[in-house]
């Protein structure tokens, strides 16, 4: 661009000149300055040191200083273009360099006192004017040295930018194939699944009493984990994308939390508390009956047979949301792998045997927080744990 500019510049004034002048003195400089531009145009100047590019610098200041002797020295009217000298000095080079330049050329702007006479005034004048180039060839390197290094963070920040941009979009991008393949993992998966745990019973029920039974109810009790891992897995996807469907609508949280408190089957007391009103939430009841009924299997998982589940529902102090409570009788979290509860795949010491997937409490944390809600875990004196969650309350909030 600096290079088209000036051929543009010396091309402007050659056409200006042969316009309105009849003097033929500035021809030879003209001309000069013509193929100089040219030759510096043609010169592949990415190919060299930034540095290389002086050379053009101390041309337009031989070019300028000629100007000025061809046109009267100190009293030339085209000493200001030794401000293009100064310019095409300082603008490409670096610092350094551009500042020993700039001052060659503030010193050069200054030789008329060296070789005519001037008046004091005259004097003044060049002496005025060195200095202000010289001024400019000081401050200028390092302006275009800031200028260059803000170009450069601005330009690697753009990269970094784009580079994360492209991050997220591969990223989205295999997340979205993970999600299409594990759907169609699930659905190719989940009858088979049903079946043979369908056809395990059934031949458990059969076979009962016979060497056989044990197997059978085996085969049914694998099928079943499996089906749970795949839904874990489909429901972990579903909420990393973003793609887990909520039919948000008023619901009654009481009754949700009572229905499937209700149907959980697993031989241990539940105690309900807090479900004798309605509280009403804007929620989806099926994904909210699948975290209480995660809450409420952990806490038999855990507990004791002849100890009670208890489970409440009560609204927060600020009455803004519903807080659902389970409590049970079992070990606690030991404080080490506290910090590890709702992370995928998190198997603690306290689990032993116990089966899972490690998926529930990830899960169930993220249909709660999709719910504009959060949950957490207690551990009280008492002993056993307690998981709570909160749901924001709607505009009905708690009927009386």
């Amino acid at each position: 661009m600096l290079l088209a500019l000036l051929l543009l510049v010396a091309l402007g004034g050659t056409a200006v000149y042969l316009a309105f002048s009849r003097e033929l003195v500035f021809a030879p400089a003209v001309a000069v300055a013509l193929v100089g531009c040219v030759a510096a145009a043609a010169v592949p100047w990415h190919r060299y040191d930034r540095d290389a590019f002086g050379a053009v610098g101390i041309a337009v200041t031989l070019w300028v200083a000629w100007i000025m002797y061809l046109t009267g020295g100190g009293d030339s009217p085209h000493v200001p273009l030794a401000f293009i000298a100064v310019a095409i000095c300082t603008v490409p080079l670096s610092r350094r360099n551009g500042t020993i330049l700039g001052v060659a050329a503030a010193a050069m702007s200054a030789l008329p006192l060296t070789y005519q006479l001037t008046t004091l005034r005259e004097a003044q004048e060049l002496v005025i004017r060195a200095v202000v180039l010289t001024v400019s060839a000081l401050f200028a390197p390092w302006l275009m040295d800031e200028v260059r290094k803000a170009v450069r963070v601005a330009s690697a920040d753009r990269e970094r930018r784009t580079s994360e941009q492209e991050v997220a979009d591969e990223l989205k991008r295999a997340q979205d194939v993970r999600q299409e393949y594990l759907s169609v993992l699930a659905h190719e998966l989940r009858n088979p699944l049903n079946a043979i745990n369908a056809a395990a019973r059934v031949l458990a029920k059969d076979i009962a009493g016979l060497s056989g039974e044990g197997t059978a109810r085996g085969i049914a009790s694998e099928a079943h984990h499996a089906m749970e891992l795949l839904d874990g897995l489909t429901d972990v996807a579903s909420l990393e994308s973003g793609r887990m469907r909520m039919a948000l609508r008023p619901i009654n949280l009481s009754a949700v939390l009572t229905e499937t408190a209700g149907a959980m089957v697993d031989g241990h007391k539940i105690v309900l508390r807090g479900t004798e009103q309605p509280i009403i939430v804007l929620g989806d009841d099926r994904r909210l009956g699948q975290v209480i009924r995660n809450l409420i299997s952990n806490a038999a998982k855990y507990s004791p047979g002849e100890e009670e589940i208890q489970v409440s529902l009560g609204i927060s102090a600020d009455r803004k949301n519903a807080i659902a409570q389970v409590r049970d009788a079992g070990p606690g979290i030991p404080p080490s792998e506290r910090g590890r509860l709702f992370e995928k795949f998190a198997r603690l010491s306290t689990a032993g045997a116990t089966r899972g997937s490690g998926l529930g409490l990830y899960i169930s944390r993220g249909i709660v927080r999709d719910h504009g809600g959060e949950m957490w875990a207690d551990w009280p004196a008492g002993g056993g744990s307690v998981f709570s969650f909160s749901v924001p309350l709607t505009g009905e909030g708690a009927q009386p």
